[in-house]
Order: structure tokens, then C-alpha cells, then sequence
């Protein structure tokens, strides 16, 4: 193997770390402010806009898109 190959393998594997977190951290906040929601019914967002399907987008289409590659 290559070091050429090597170094594109190694930033595919981060890549990927870093797509995984972006969905994680996606869901973590939808829990978090559906709980927020629920415990004091009020109409409340960490992010505003639509931040969080932007992310979940992002992270997935990243995800699908390396996945595709290998």
C-alpha cells in the first residue's frame, strides 16, 4: 500500500468519525429539545431555522457518499 493510499484511507476513516458525530450530535439535540418541549410546553429550539435537518442531511448524505466509494 501506497503512502498516497494510505493518506486517502486515513481521511475516509476521519471522514467517516466525523459524519457519525454530526448525526449523533443531530439526534442528541432533537432529543434534547423534545424534552425541553414537552417539560415546559413551550414552542423552543436550540437552533433556529432548520439547522438540524441540515445537519442530519449533511451527515447522512456524507455517510452515503463514502459509503458508495468503498
Amino acid at each position: 500500500m501506497t503512502t498516497s493510499e494510505r493518506r486517502s484511507q486515513l481521511i475516509s476513516s476521519i471522514t467517516s468519525v466525523l459524519a457519525i458525530i454530526a448525526v449523533l450530535s443531530a439526534f442528541s439535540f432533537i432529543i434534547a429539545q423534545a424534552y425541553v418541549r414537552w417539560s415546559l410546553n413551550q414552542n423552543f429550539t436550540f437552533l433556529g431555522g432548520n439547522v438540524l435537518e441540515a445537519l442530519l442531511i449533511a451527515g447522512f448524505g456524507t455517510l452515503a457518499y463514502l459509503r458508495g466509494r468503498n
